[in-house]
């Protein structure tokens, strides 16, 4: 609209004018055209594109889209021919049902792995709260990381986590700060997670685009897999160790309550946490799962300061600088 219409203030400054509305108008119907024979235009026989997942999923809904019915309806306004979706549809169909590979990837070769950590000046540690939903688990969560386990596992971090994908990608964040201490163990996920067949579980599991080239997001996102699958029981003895032994590495990374109190006013020392097999073996099990976040809760406050050394009962940062949010297992069904 601003290139072709060319939009101006009015003289007394309170509304717009469009010096070129019939140039925008003609413009707006070829791009009604254009959408609508995007896919396949029957009189140039132009396909586009080859590889669309979600045509086969969402094209057959398209009369109860709304760019469909505003572009339809704008083309008949202007009466101007409509094109038509249903040959569209039909043509793709029949052309996936004739061309069984789309795409040959014998050009392709593999280089090495991407490094999935940016350098130092673009990685962005999260220090607040506010907004850190969206960086810590979003599409680029892999640019941002917590100021520590701690504060990602925090309430007030996770409380705009909308959906399964954000969670996920919220986790492999957290993972990412430990991943040189865990990589022994999640290094081979792919080959032994194929040993046990296909799950059906798998298919919530969404890897973006970007993670394919990166073998740390690749190693993360199927180690998150294990994670939910451990938390139901429905892993062998031998991936099921895999969890929990990350786990145990996790564990020194985080302060822990058993008070159910909405206050730190007493502190379990971590040592006492990890012997006491109640808890620890539920730690080992279910941390980073649904369930762990459904009985347990993290609090603190929102801004963290890394330069905090004053101890007190809320921040209890004696035994780590730059510890200001404290996880702590407590508040049962909180």
């Amino acid at each position: 609209m601003c290139k072709v219409g060319k939009p101006r203030l009015s003289p007394d400054q309170r509304s717009v004018i469009l010096q070129d509305p019939k140039l925008l108008e003609q413009a707006t119907i070829r791009i009604g055209q254009f959408l609508l024979t995007f896919f396949v235009d029957t009189e140039t026989r132009i396909i586009r594109p080859y590889t669309n997942s979600n045509f086969i999923l969402d094209f057959y809904r398209y009369q109860a889209s709304e760019y469909y019915i505003a572009f339809t309806k704008y083309l008949r306004h202007k009466r101007v021919k409509v094109p038509d979706y249903d040959k569209q549809y039909e043509g793709i169909n029949m052309f996936y049902s004739f061309v069984k590979n789309l795409h040959g990837y014998d050009k392709f070769k593999l280089e090495g792995a991407m490094s999935s950590t940016p350098n130092s000046k673009s990685l962005q540690l999260v220090l607040a709260s506010d907004d850190a939903s969206r960086k810590l688990g979003r599409g680029d969560y892999y640019k941002f990381r917590a100021g520590n386990l701690m504060f990602g596992c925090n309430a007030n971090t996770m409380m705009d986590i909308s959906s399964f994908s954000e969670f996920n990608s919220w986790r492999k964040n957290q993972l990412l700060a430990f991943y040189e201490r865990i990589q022994s163990r999640i290094g081979n996920l792919v080959e032994e997670i194929g040993q046990e067949g296909p799950s059906k579980y798998r298919d919530y599991y969404f890897m973006p685009q970007f993670e394919v080239g990166q073998q740390e997001l690749i190693n993360l996102h199927h180690y998150t897999y294990l994670i939910d699958m451990c938390a139901m029981n429905m892993l062998t003895d031998q991936l099921t160790q895999i969890v929990y032994d990350i786990n145990s590495v996790l564990v020194n990374s985080i302060y822990f309550s058993t008070q159910n109190r909405n206050n730190y006013h007493k502190m379990m020392e971590t040592e006492q946490f990890v012997k006491t097999k109640k808890y620890m073996n539920y730690f080992k099990q279910k941390f980073l799962a649904v369930d762990w976040f459904s009985t347990f809760v993290g609090l603190g406050f929102s801004p963290f300061n890394p330069k905090e050394k004053d101890i007190n009962s809320l921040t209890q940062t004696g035994k780590q600088v730059s510890l200001y949010f404290v996880c702590c297992c407590c508040f049962h069904s909180f």
